[in-house]
């Protein structure tokens, strides 16, 4: 089971066998994937978050990244986190698991990616990080919070929420309550 965090606040459970499929928070409705490729079925981890916070397609899902990586990002089907964006390449960039949790990797794309504002080849995601990969912003949310962004005044703000326009959750995606058990049905230049 991973453990999850939606962006409304509610905390579940996800079972490891729904990895990449649509499934819904059952407090808000907002659309959740989890992504964790070759993780094992028994494992017990906390998961972070990369929300999509704005561009061209799935604003407001929620990614949750799970299992000892790495997590292929692009347009092409064939990745692990697959992002409709025509600015994304076949395979943008990797997101590796790292001590203190997650890396991305640019993997030479055309639009490279951008953290913060910021291209960069590689980066330690903290949260409150914002990754832009081609049109597509993903705000990073850790399960501890440990690392806080600073507000307007420089201080140190324990806040989580991220500011997104509501779209409901595609249709035929699972709802699991706080066990995990799954209660209804409800999914730059053009790159190459």
């Amino acid at each position: 089971m991973v453990h999850v965090g939606c962006h409304c606040g509610h905390f579940f459970k996800v079972p490891a066998s729904q990895a990449g499929k649509a499934c819904t928070c059952m407090r808000c409705g907002w659309a959740i994937r989890l992504i964790a490729p070759r993780l094992d079925e028994g494992a017990e981890e906390k998961a972070v978050c990369l929300l999509v916070s704005a561009g061209p397609a799935d604003v407001g899902t929620q990614f949750y990244l799970a299992g000892p990586g790495p997590v292929s990002v692009g347009k092409s089907r064939e990745r692990d986190l697959q992002l409709v964006d025509a600015k994304v390449s076949r395979l943008h960039c990797r997101l590796l698991r790292s001590e203190q949790g997650w890396r991305v990797e640019d993997a030479d794309s055309t639009n490279g990616v951008w953290v913060n504002g910021a291209r960069v080849e590689t980066h330690e995601l903290c949260h409150g990080d914002k990754l832009r990969i081609g049109d597509t912003e993903l705000t990073c949310v850790t399960p501890t919070r440990t690392a806080q962004p600073a507000n307007d005044a420089g201080l140190s703000s324990p806040v989580r929420v991220v500011e997104v326009k509501r779209k409901p959750a595609p249709a035929g995606g699972d709802v699991f309550d706080s066990e995990g058990l799954r209660r209804r049905g409800s999914g730059g230049q053009a790159a190459d």
